[in-house]
């Protein structure tokens, strides 16, 4: 089997590039990487300015006023499943939502296209 690297859309490319930066963000008092995301987060650093923001999604009567973000996070998760199909990403299950990191083969595939 030959290793062929995958062929990614711009929109996925950014996603994997967004999941990197999110991953490696250095948090907490002890400064450590994030070493995850979820899908939110990698939304709101792929569109940050989309008046998609300001939109509600599952509103309902008397149930609460939504989510903020209508629909975003969730083509947000789109793009990082179609990651996962790669082997570029992976997720793992984790309390709070942060579950996506991304794999080495996916840190090569960046230091091979210089993003």
């Amino acid at each position: 089997m030959s290793e062929q690297a995958p062929t990614l859309t711009p929109p996925q490319e950014r996603a994997l590039v967004a999941l990197r930066d999110l991953c490696d963000e250095l948090v907490g008092t002890g400064q450590v990487p994030a070493a995850f995301a979820a899908p939110r987060e990698v939304a709101y650093a792929l569109w940050p300015d989309s008046p998609g923001w300001a939109k509600r999604s599952r509103r309902r009567d008397g149930a609460g006023p939504g989510s903020t973000g209508a629909t975003m996070p969730m083509k947000a998760a789109t793009l990082l499943w179609r990651l996962l199909r790669h082997g570029l990403a992976a997720k793992e299950s984790r309390v709070g939502g942060r579950e996506w990191y991304v794999t080495d083969a996916g840190r090569k595939y960046l230091e091979h296209r210089d993003l």
